[in-house]
């Protein structure tokens, strides 16, 4: 078995350039939402990662950065049927991340840094994952502080497109496989309606970034957006709304205190993944992982791509990342017979057998 290197890697196509485009139509929303693949593809390892460096799975930790991931998951399938609703075939396996990388798919944040790395035992630290993730969830028009361009511009542009293209209630008549089903709390709708495709990049966002006035990305003030939720765990305390605006700012994390979880020591995975030279038992389960996560991957191409006969199997999509989970676990267990912490996470490599 031997790793194999992402079709990720590839020259991306730049925001800045699709954004400065004269012409926007068909073939710009299809290159537009490739790149929307890309990016939400990004998010989900380092999540899921920071996600298994967590102890209690049952504590405020896990939970948001489980039920993140998920979300990101039904992101990431509502792009792919809004390109199956174009007609557009998604690529998912080109989109599957390599790790470390610079900036977010698309030019994006250059300056920032994207790795697989546990989440820090204590709050406030800048060298937590939990920074970087705000830093990709940060909104246009933050409630708390503010900075330059974001995906939600992006996203923004996006749907201003969608309605240039196609007239109001239009339904899509080029469209292929589409994907729908239960993924944690939330649920994967089909795209098969102008409509649906801009509700569909308003859920995307919301459930990011928030609205201009809520720090939510939905009816229920608790459901914090992803930026909030990071935010809160990052600074260990809750949001909460000023008396009088500072700054410009209505709210803040000076709220009830938020104690963290206890984590894995999990450190940083190295370009090419923790190599060679560990534990040969440590080896092979890292080597599980990547096995079934290069499954799952594939599986996930094989979902949205039409099938070559009306008979053709396609294997149960969502078991997978339970088989995913399990690798890890065993993973964890594995290092922790053999030393007294469990340091290494999964490398979310894909491989070739």
């Amino acid at each position: 078995m031997s790793a194999t290197s992402s079709c990720a890697s590839e020259v991306e196509p730049s925001i800045h350039v699709l954004l400065s485009a004269d012409v926007r139509d068909v073939a710009w929303l299809k290159k537009c939402l490739q790149l929307a693949l890309r990016i939400e593809f990004l998010t989900i390892p380092p999540y899921l990662y920071a996600y298994w460096c967590v102890k209690d799975p049952a504590s405020e930790l896990a939970d948001a950065l489980l039920g993140i991931s998920w979300q990101e998951m039904v992101h990431m399938g509502l792009v792919c049927n809004m390109l199956t609703a174009l007609g557009e075939k998604p690529d998912i396996v080109g989109a599957a991340p390599v790790f470390p990388r610079t900036g977010l798919p698309g030019g994006v944040h250059t300056d920032l840094t994207v790795s697989l790395k546990g989440v820090s035992a204590r709050n406030r630290d800048e060298a937590c994952p939990l920074a970087v993730f705000m830093k990709i969830e940060e909104p246009r028009h933050p409630l708390a502080r503010s900075s330059g361009s974001t995906v939600g511009e992006f996203y923004a542009e996006l749907a201003a497109g969608m309605r240039a293209v196609y007239p109001k209630n239009v339904e899509f008549t080029a469209f292929g496989e589409q994907v729908v089903g239960r993924i944690g709390g939330d649920e994967l709708t089909a795209v098969t309606t102008r409509d649906q495709a801009l509700k569909a990049i308003e859920l995307i966002s919301e459930q990011g970034e928030g609205t201009r006035k809520q720090p939510t990305g939905s009816t229920d003030p608790a459901d914090l957006a992803h930026y909030y939720r990071f935010a809160q765990l990052w600074w260990g305390a809750r949001m909460r709304r000023l008396p009088q605006p500072v700054d410009g700012a209505e709210w803040d994390f000076g709220g009830e205190t938020i104690e963290r979880a206890g984590v894995h020591p999990f450190g940083e995975v190295p370009a090419g993944g923790w190599g060679s030279t560990v534990p040969p038992a440590v080896r092979d389960a890292l080597d599980a992982c990547n096995v079934v996560y290069t499954h799952m991957v594939h599986q996930l191409q094989q979902a949205w791509t039409p099938p070559a006969d009306e008979e053709e199997e396609r294997s149960p999509l969502f078991g997978v990342m339970a088989r995913l989970s399990a690798a890890v676990r065993h993973l964890i267990a594995v290092q922790e017979r053999m030393m007294p912490q469990a340091t290494m996470g999964p490398e979310f490599r894909m491989v070739a057998s």
